[in-house]
């Protein structure tokens, strides 16, 4: 998957988990800058494991480590500014860091007020990566949470600012997912204006009940 973001020329693509392992790696990556004048700004392993191996199969971490060292190489041939993984855990980046010796620039998780991770959070924040977190509105199911509804309602304006604007506040870049423009520039517009008490963020942040909405990599050995 290739996302280009025009307003400022960054272009991310992501390595599927059907790509994984060094020859698959570099020919679907190869396949992506063609695209884009040769040049990717940032590419993700999207995701732990490879399609097709059970969770529990140990080429799983053999084929996730090939098309990291892969990824490398490209950037330092030039071909990738940044690199980066998804959906990982506390465990997967560990074992990256021991393994490679080097640590990404972006993790990607699922991140709102419902699944935090903390434990990756903090790990991106001791090493200064930056966390990247998806699906911020929880597919959906936090627009029409009572508590979401009442901070919304307070400071009028739509559900899905407040939970960007939390994001913001934990540091975490946020991607609300939607097919029509106009939403994300509602989810932008005034964002900077909000501002979220203390008791508002504490009162969000104590939603977390590990309640997933999306893929769980934490089998994926």
């Amino acid at each position: 998957a290739v996302v280009s973001t025009q307003s400022t020329g960054t272009v991310v693509s992501k390595v599927a988990p059907v790509n994984q392992g060094r020859t698959a790696c570099r020919a679907s990556v190869e396949e992506s800058t063609t695209h884009f004048n040769g040049y990717l700004d940032l590419v993700l392993i999207h995701w732990p494991g490879t399609s097709g191996m059970r969770h529990d199969d140990p080429r799983n971490a053999i084929l996730r480590r090939e098309t990291w060292a892969v990824l490398k190489e490209m950037q330092e041939e030039g071909l990738v500014k940044h690199v980066g993984v998804s959906n990982y855990t506390l465990r997967h980046l560990e074992e990256l860091a021991s393994a490679a010796g080097a640590l990404p620039a972006v993790v990607q998780n699922e991140f709102h007020p419902l699944f935090q991770d903390q434990s990756v959070l903090e790990f991106c924040r001791q090493n200064g990566i930056q966390f990247m977190g998806y699906s911020p509105l929880a597919q959906g199911r936090l627009l029409t949470h009572q508590t979401v509804l009442q901070i919304a309602q307070r400071h009028d304006v739509p559900p899905a600012q407040v939970l960007v604007k939390w994001c913001v506040e934990q540091g975490v870049v946020c991607i609300p997912r939607t097919s029509q423009p106009a939403r994300v520039m509602e989810n932008l517009d005034r964002l900077e204006e909000l501002e979220l008490s203390k008791d508002e963020i504490e009162t969000l942040t104590g939603l977390d009940c590990g309640g997933k909405v999306c893929w769980d990599p934490r089998t994926v050995v």
